[in-house]
């Protein structure tokens, strides 16, 4: 997820959020594009499908702010025949070390930041999973 970001991003937690938010949301509006068009669906028939019109499945792929409701994103991917069925998260520490080893930069001195192995974060006291099948440090939410 984190590719090589400019250090000022990855310094800055506030920029880095940023970051992370808008390219999720972009993802996620790509991703509707895509299952209609995977499905053999075109707008038009994405819209009777929905009961709705060509124009609203027109601005909601082109919407980039991702405005579009939670029941509505869910209501698109089945009348695509798509079922969602889980969404991962992983807990801000482990992304914060990912983006720092992404671009080779230690959180405290800017110098080159390779764990070694006395060095653990335990993060998994902080989670909990709701099918006890999940890694502990990769809550899944059941959709």
């Amino acid at each position: 997820m984190i590719r090589n970001l400019p250090q000022e991003i990855v310094n800055d937690d506030q920029a880095l959020r940023e970051f992370i938010k808008t390219d999720w949301i972009l993802s996620m509006m790509l991703n509707l594009e895509k299952v209609r068009k995977d499905s053999h669906y075109s707008q038009k028939d994405l819209a009777e499908r929905l009961g709705t019109t060509q124009s609203v499945i027109s601005r909601t792929e082109s919407d980039s702010t991702g405005g579009i409701s939670v029941r509505r994103y869910v209501e698109w991917l089945l009348a695509c025949n798509v079922v969602p069925k889980e969404l991962a998260v992983n807990p801000w520490i482990k992304v914060k070390a990912e983006a720092y080893m992404t671009n080779n930069a230690s959180p405290l001195s800017g110098e080159n930041f390779a764990p070694n192995s006395n060095m653990s974060i335990d993060v998994s006291s902080s989670f909990t999973s709701p099918d006890n099948n999940a890694t502990p440090d990769i809550p899944v939410v059941a959709a």
